[in-house]
């Protein structure tokens, strides 16, 4: 399936940013674009490539985030595998700006309270680095 700008619709809290609610297995993300440099068909293009490797890129955004966090969130919750703490991350959003660049949001269930995990892919390689919003 490919997202056209009919697809989206202009949010409720920029006029500049379209978006639109999209289903990845059991999840709902909300995907955003950012069109203040009217780029629309190029950021589009970059939608699309993103959505149709998103199980991928959601997997790699992940393992990001274990790779970088699992270690200190372990040693306060003893007991914590691996798998629990992967399984507790839960992809929100995805936020499109233009040049190739997205940023993936995650919620980090139980482990991060309100903090939303943020992570950087340009041109389809992730940035090794995790930012926590909120």
């Amino acid at each position: 399936m490919i997202l056209t700008a009919q697809d989206f619709k202009i949010s409720e809290y920029d006029e500049e940013t379209l978006e639109m609610d999209y289903t990845l297995g059991e999840e709902v993300i909300n995907l955003s674009i950012y069109n203040g440099d009217d780029e629309l068909e190029e950021i589009l293009k970059d939608v699309n490539k993103v959505v149709v490797q998103l199980e991928k890129y959601n997997a790699e955004g992940k393992d990001i985030i274990v790779d970088e966090l699992y270690d200190v969130y372990s040693e306060k919750n003893e007991g914590l595998s691996e798998e629990q703490f992967r399984d507790e991350l839960g992809l929100l959003s995805l936020y499109f700006t233009g040049d190739g660049e997205v940023e993936f949001n995650y919620e980090g269930g139980a482990y991060f309270g309100d903090h939303i995990l943020s992570i950087e892919m340009v041109d389809g390689e992730f940035e090794s680095h995790v930012a926590m919003n909120g």
